[in-house]
């Protein structure tokens, strides 16, 4: 292993320090700045029996066939946290497709100085996350 790879480690790790020690001085204002997202796939059934699909008088006779249909579909359910918990979910049929910043950005959720974890290095502001999601907002 070389000098110059050796010393760019130390340097990154520095860093890496530096970032933690001013984490640690912020305490929970850190913390507030950061959204997290998860996602999970929700089947559900609605059970349907053809006796309950038909209108009748209650005096008249039961179908001869009233057997049991099950209609199922799946929804996804869209959870976004902060440090205090979750504060936004969203149930999404099949075939929707969602943009978080669109969402976000639509909801009036970010706040000014909001970093998203995985654009934490890149210099991503939210004017140019509001310029991305404009096009999809209605």
């Amino acid at each position: 292993m070389g000098g110059e790879t050796f010393d760019r480690g130390v340097k990154d790790s520095l860093h890496a320090c530096f970032d933690h020690m001013r984490y640690h001085d912020m305490g929970k204002q850190f913390l507030s700045r950061i959204i997290a997202t998860d996602e999970v796939w929700c089947h559900h059934f609605d059970r349907a029996t053809k006796s309950r699909m038909e209108w009748r008088h209650p005096s008249s006779p039961l179908p001869k066939k009233a057997r049991s249909s099950t209609r199922a579909s799946k929804v996804m359910l869209t959870c976004f946290f902060e440090v205090d918990g979750p504060f936004l979910l969203k149930w999404l049929p099949t075939g929707t497709t969602v943009n978080v910043s669109k969402a976000l950005y639509r909801d009036g959720l970010i706040p000014p100085k909001t970093k998203f974890v995985g654009y934490a290095r890149s210099n991503l502001k939210i004017d140019d996350i509001k310029s991305q999601a404009l096009p999809y907002i209605k």
